[in-house]
């Protein structure tokens, strides 16, 4: 008589999962597909980092952005949409873009929308670092007079026709502020003299002639 080994319950687990797995291809397909899974995701751990960027490399990749940045704001402004211009023009400078071109254009945008305070705030940003232009520091002193800051102002025309003698609207407007504003008659004519000087047939010259203080000589 031939004595068989009884079968333990593991190899007869087994054997049922092996016929079930025979029966059921897609079983088998599925086990393939976690396996090339799992080789996948070992290899991709064991895998080196990608090299690091150089710094010129970053440096030229934020310039360009940058300078997108700028040029959209450029072309939200000619098409008067001042607020998005706006938008895109500070994501530029604080990108890296050059003051000298996107600030100018910035405070522009800010007054056609009427952020007189933006633009206030712009404009000493830019003067701070380059005080020779007059242009933008006569826009300043007419911004802080347009908000009310009339001392803020006439310091900021003080500067202009300090440095520029010869700037007759600088002298004109420091005449205006004296003597509307500011209630001070002997520097409202000092200034209105000032630009009849430089300008005798000037725009605001007949405004100016009859601003002045009259000084009467007593003839003995």
């Amino acid at each position: 008589m031939t004595i068989q080994n009884e079968a333990s319950p593991t190899d007869i687990a087994g054997a049922a999962d092996a016929r079930r797995r025979a029966r059921n291809p897609r079983a088998r397909r599925a086990g393939v597909w976690c396996s090339w899974l799992l080789l996948a995701v070992v290899g991709c751990s064991s895998a080196p980092p990608p090299p690091a960027a150089s710094p010129e490399t970053v440096a030229r990749q934020r310039a360009e952005i940058a300078r997108s940045l700028l040029e959209t704001g450029r072309v939200l402004a000619a098409q008067g949409d001042a607020l998005r211009a706006e938008q895109y023009l500070r994501a530029a400078l604080e990108g890296g873009a050059s003051t000298r071109e996107v600030l100018p254009l910035l405070i522009s945008v800010c007054i056609a929308s009427q952020r007189y305070r933006a633009a206030i705030a712009d404009a000493r940003l830019f003067l701070r670092d380059h005080p020779g232009a007059s242009r933008l520091r006569f826009v300043l002193a007419s911004l802080l007079a347009g908000i009310g800051d009339f001392p803020g102002a006439v310091d900021e025309l003080t500067r202009l026709v300090s440095s520029e003698p010869a700037h007759e609207l600088g002298h004109y407007a420091l005449g205006v502020l004296y003597r509307d504003r500011l209630r001070h008659a002997e520097r409202a004519d000092q200034e209105f003299r000032a630009y009849l000087q430089l300008a005798p047939r000037g725009a605001h010259a007949e405004e100016a002639r009859a601003s002045l203080l009259q000084h009467v000589q007593i003839v003995n």
